[in-house]
């Protein structure tokens, strides 16, 4: 018997240590990670965006405001100081307006919002402005399907639904890595708190990288609790000689 106890003892010296994130620590990490939504939340954002692209290759500064659970505006303001487009995303439309050209869009798909304007984020505005608080909820399934450590102590969590294939995080929670299912990458990094959002994981800087090679650099600037607005108070206040555009899907 004493041997079978010293062999259970140089097993358990031996064995790896696995650090921070076991998969038994997973579902306090996820709990973390996706923290209850309080839908009369309202956040206000600001931040600076470098781009670099075949199509677009350049600096904007952007203003994030409203719901993050249902609508938010934002607004994006090349380098120069000129405004480059003034955008309202609700549950269901997404509309733009073009200062400089008298045009406004809108569309029924969301997630085209970026995109027209040749900004590789693969999340619409309320999904963005989800991350800057700390709930990614609102990006990943509701429920990941398997979870393991990989190199580095890290931890994978993998999706078998949704845009996200797979989070991978540092053991400090210093750095996350989304995959994308269509082979797009998010990483974020520069963690920070703030009293007004206790308790979530907060992050300065996300980097976007699409399937062609394309980078949006995403900094937060700033980032606070709303000021009781209204819905109304989020509209587009278009001019009476506005020109409407159709957005062709191809």
């Amino acid at each position: 018997m004493k041997y079978l106890w010293l062999l259970f003892f140089i097993v358990c010296a031996c064995a790896p240590k696995t650090g921070l994130h076991q998969t038994a620590d997973v579902p306090a990490l996820w709990a973390q990670l996706t923290p209850p939504v309080s839908h009369s939340e309202q956040v206000l954002a600001h931040f600076s965006l470098h781009i670099q692209g075949e199509q677009q290759t350049g600096r904007m500064v952007g203003q994030l405001w409203g719901y993050p659970s249902s609508v938010m505006r934002l607004d994006l303001t090349a380098s120069s100081g000129g405004l480059v487009a003034v955008i309202r995303e609700s549950d269901n439309v997404w509309t733009a307006y073009l200062p400089s050209q008298n045009k406004a869009y809108h569309d029924y798909e969301a997630q085209k919002g970026w995109s027209y304007f040749h900004i590789p984020v693969p999340f619409n505005v309320r999904q963005v402005s989800n991350l800057f608080i700390g709930n990614l909820g609102e990006i990943l399934y509701n429920e990941y399907s398997k979870a393991s450590t990989i190199a580095h102590q890290w931890t994978r969590l993998e999706f078998a639904l949704g845009d996200v294939a797979f989070l991978e995080m540092s053991p400090t929670l210093d750095v996350l890595v989304f995959k994308g299912r269509s082979g797009w990458v998010l990483t974020c990094e520069n963690p920070y708190s703030l009293e007004e959002f206790t308790g979530k994981q907060l992050y300065a800087k996300y980097t976007f990288v699409s399937v062609a090679g394309e980078k949006a650099i995403l900094r937060l600037k700033s980032l606070e609790l709303g000021s009781n607005w209204d819905v109304a108070d989020l509209d587009l206040h278009l001019p009476d000689n506005v020109q409407w555009m159709r957005i062709l899907h191809q």
